[in-house]
């Protein structure tokens, strides 16, 4: 196969395999000269870098912080409910009206507890969605900005329980700790 094929079959490939590359990136990779048959290829296992991303950690830090706050409004409506629902089954002292009212104030209080239930379960889910989105946008931001600047030609997700996994490499074009040192501001 000529340099020229090669070449095209190479910039295929990483159109295919990076579809978050600019147009101006993937001309960049284009109009490197390789010489006959040899490409720079990269592996990065992004779930090692997001586990070690430091921003990723303290954003994580503060949604948990978050969540447990949400949980605790709901904790609060459940407990009134369970105290209430305590003191309508002991009845003791209570008029049938009386009974009724409280019965009612728990029924009131459960649609109330599904409702905020439902709503703070979502707002977590969105917020989350939001969160491992952006944590990944910045990781590929990193690992493209990796590869023009250091002129890979392509480079495979090295996780192997990624669906696009690589089956083997060589620890020697492994850059997952130079994608975590930029991503961490180290130079």
């Amino acid at each position: 196969m000529n340099t020229a094929v090669k070449s095209l079959v190479a910039l295929v490939l990483v159109s295919l395999l990076m579809p978050s590359a600019t147009l101006a990136q993937e001309k960049a990779a284009a109009a490197q000269a390789a010489p006959a048959g040899q490409f720079k290829i990269a592996v990065v296992n992004r779930k090692q870098v997001f586990d070690n991303y430091d921003r990723q950690k303290k954003e994580w830090a503060a949604l948990e912080a978050e969540k447990k706050s949400l949980q605790t409004q709901i904790d609060a409506l459940s407990d009134s409910m369970t105290a209430d629902k305590k003191k309508l089954e002991e009845g003791t002292g209570m008029s049938d009206d009386q009974k009724t009212t409280l019965r009612d104030k728990i029924e009131s209080d459960y649609r109330k507890y599904q409702a905020e239930f439902k709503r703070l379960q979502g707002e977590i889910y969105s917020k989350s969605r939001k969160f491992f989105g952006t944590m990944m946008e910045d990781i590929d931001k990193a690992i493209n900005e990796i590869g023009v600047a250091e002129n890979y030609h392509l480079i495979f997700e090295a996780d192997p329980k990624s669906p696009t996994s690589v089956l083997f490499y060589s620890t020697q074009i492994d850059i997952t700790s130079k994608v975590t040192a930029k991503l961490n501001g180290a130079k």
